[in-house]
């Protein structure tokens, strides 16, 4: 994968725009889909690798203030507004700025819960990331990774597709990388792999919310646009919104002993 900031998600506020759109249009909430299924125990250790803005990690720590939180990111502007949140909000977690592809940029402490949402696969390799996760598993400690999953934005692409041709590197993550990275690691190294299915429809108001979105997109173009305004206008004159399916999968990975 690129190590391009753009393509590493790590411009923040277009990260944080992705995340909203999906929030507030979406009919499921990610946040509360993902922590059921991580069920968090009082006074664990938490570590984010790719935690951006410090969303999910923030989160957890309102809902399990006893708990013990860090997250790591390589961009800087992503790691000083998580820490401006986590200092407005009184919430005890801490960040550190830092490329998550080298192994030795993680914490050296051992961890109950490493989680990665939508980051691992920025990385340029893959396993490299997830043995240094495992080696720094507590005894009974778990790995969860989120990453898209086959079909994830298939309308979107579809959309985008007369104009452009997109990314090799984005369509072989959503067709690849849990099923030929993720899965077989946590199958080699784990005694328990489960993988839970998440699903979203994400109806999109409005032109210019639409465009919106698309400017904040990784692959977003500026040559581009005025092809994506014709084809957007033209596609609300006869709907009153836009449809995106998320399709991601969450693999937890565990218990360590």
């Amino acid at each position: 994968m690129t190590a391009d900031p753009k393509r590493s998600s790590q411009i923040t506020t277009e990260l944080d725009h992705r995340q909203d759109t999906n929030r507030r249009f979406g009919a499921v909430d990610f946040e509360d889909w993902l922590f059921q299924r991580l069920s968090l125990k009082p006074g664990q250790r938490v570590l984010d690798v790719g935690c951006g803005t410090g969303g999910h990690l923030l989160k957890l720590a309102g809902r399990a203030p006893q708990g013990h939180y860090h997250g790591v990111d390589i961009s800087v502007s992503s790691i000083e507004k998580a820490r401006r949140t986590a200092a407005d909000q009184g919430l005890a977690a801490t960040f550190s700025s830092g490329d998550a592809g080298d192994p030795a940029v993680l914490p050296g402490q051992q961890f109950d819960l490493i989680l990665s949402v939508y980051a691992l696969y920025y990385v340029q390799d893959h396993r490299a990331v997830l043995e240094a996760c495992r080696r720094r598993l507590a005894e009974g400690g778990r790995l969860a990774v989120v990453a898209p999953y086959q079909g994830n934005n298939a309308d979107w692409y579809g959309f985008l597709s007369a104009f452009m041709t997109m990314p090799e590197d984005v369509m072989w993550v959503a067709d690849h990388f849990m099923k030929d990275v993720v899965l077989p690691f946590g199958h080699e190294h784990f005694p328990e792999v489960r993988s839970h299915l998440f699903q979203n429809r994400v109806e999109i108001p409005s032109r210019d919310a639409l465009q919106a979105y698309w400017e904040s997109n990784i692959y977003h173009r500026p040559e581009w646009d005025e092809h994506f305004s014709r084809q957007a206008e033209e596609h609300f004159r006869t709907h009153s919104t836009f449809t995106i399916t998320k399709r991601a999968l969450l693999a937890t990975m565990g218990p360590l002993s």
